[in-house]
């Protein structure tokens, strides 16, 4: 609060060394027409300019914080809460930007439904075309949860695990004390919105404006070998889960994507895992879809790395979908 004026929302931006894409993004925040904001740049050491840029902006509603070390995305945002002041939360990448009333349309849907979790399932995957700039490849109003109110649970296994199309009230954040896994440098929002979404009983999911998500050649390149990472995460949320004594009725225990099974060591883990939450699993067979059940199958049902490679490949998904005569 800065002169008794109340912050509506706070917006968490950790930053490292994405100064190329900081003017499309932190425009589009600070033109929302909800002005009764904060925007928290949460700088990780960065070394292209990135902070130099973000304090050549001279708005009193953009704040930097520099940490002293390279710590990840997980940290930069535990930090971001550490000195926010808002009603509400929202984590937006430093890449990404979103339409001019994202803000506003989310936080009066928290207000008017009185809910501490809102999902907005309108996003657009943006792809770099050559040197004519951005075109949109991909619109998908992800279609497979309505607008409406839910069980949060069941919206956490519905919607993807993303931070950027969830608002949270900062409130329940920190009465429940969930943050980011400092362990985890990558997949740390799996653990985050998939605890958060458990420790809340219902969460209220519109289509709103949409949020514009950079997909670049890196993280295209990555995006396989994360989605492994996500079984850490899942792992580090089992255990928070127990340590909590939350019952696991209803909950989605892991996430699959397009996952890579690409070395023995991820095999040995992801079965190991998988092996102790299968009860969990079967027992609450309505949270996974039919794909998550393939994965776990072809897992399970293989001794060892080599045996599952050739029996599967990989890349389950794809001997999935030419199982399902979608591809040859």
């Amino acid at each position: 609060m800065e002169g008794g004026k109340v912050i509506k929302v706070s917006v968490i931006v950790p930053v490292y060394n994405s100064a190329r894409y900081l003017p499309k993004s932190l425009e589009s925040i600070l033109e929302q027409t909800l002005t009764d904001i904060e925007v928290i740049c949460v700088d990780d050491c960065s070394t292209d300019g990135s902070l130099e840029y973000i304090e050549s902006i001279h708005d009193p509603r953009l704040r930097v914080v520099n940490l002293p070390g390279n710590r990840g995305a997980g940290v930069a945002r535990n930090t971001g809460m550490d000195v926010a002041s808002g009603e509400y939360i929202y984590f937006m990448d430093s890449d990404d930007w979103i339409d001019r009333d994202y803000l506003e349309v989310l936080s009066k849907v928290a207000d008017s439904e009185n809910r501490n979790i809102v999902l907005n399932t309108n996003f657009k995957r943006e792809y770099k075309e050559g040197e004519s700039g951005l075109a949109v490849r991909h619109d998908p109003k992800e279609g497979l949860l309505a607008p409406g109110r839910y069980q949060a649970s069941t919206a956490q296994a519905y919607a993807f695990p993303s931070l950027w199309i969830r608002l949270y009230r900062r409130k329940f954040l920190i009465d429940n004390d969930i943050r980011f896994p400092e362990a985890l440098r990558r997949s740390e929002d799996v653990y985050f919105t998939s605890l958060a979404g458990l420790l809340e009983s219902e969460a209220f999911v519109i289509q709103g404006p949409c949020y514009h998500y950079l997909q670049r050649e890196s993280s295209l390149s990555a995006s396989r070998d994360v989605n492994g990472l996500n079984f850490l995460a899942y792992n580090l949320l089992y255990e928070e889960l127990v340590r909590r004594g939350i019952s696991l009725e209803g909950v989605k225990l892991f996430y699959t994507g397009q996952v890579a099974v690409s070395s023995v060591e991820l095999f040995e883990f992801i079965r190991g895992f998988l092996s102790s939450v299968e009860p969990w699993v079967r027992s609450n067979i309505h949270a996974y879809n039919e794909y998550d059940l393939y994965f776990m199958e072809a897992i399970l049902s293989c001794g060892d790395f080599d045996s599952f490679r050739e029996r599967f490949g990989t890349v389950p998904a794809i001997s999935f979908v030419r199982r399902k005569g979608l591809i040859r």
